[in-house]
């Protein structure tokens, strides 16, 4: 799953967020909002308007990868295409 709290991993955080403060939380998602090389990567999970500077979401992105590997009648499937030219 890809999600906003991918800022995270970006900024290299180690520390779990249940032991974050939201003061600690904002200063980690501004800097990732400054940082050119994590910005590009991040900036796909929120709306236009979010930036250092405002950082009021109208929404926010997750994406889930659904579908594979497929385990159907106990048989798993490894992808899409496995058996496809039997």
């Amino acid at each position: 799953m890809s999600s906003p709290l991918n800022v995270l991993r970006e900024m290299n955080v180690t520390k779990d967020l249940e032991d974050m403060g939201q003061l600690e939380i904002d200063e980690v998602f501004r800097t990732a909002f400054e940082t050119i090389e994590v910005m590009p990567k991040v900036m796909s999970f929120f709306d236009k308007n979010v930036t250092a500077d405002n950082m009021t979401t109208t929404y926010m992105r997750s994406i889930i990868d659904l579908g594979t590997p497929l385990d159907v009648g106990g048989m798993r499937y490894a992808n899409k295409s496995h058996l496809k030219d039997d």
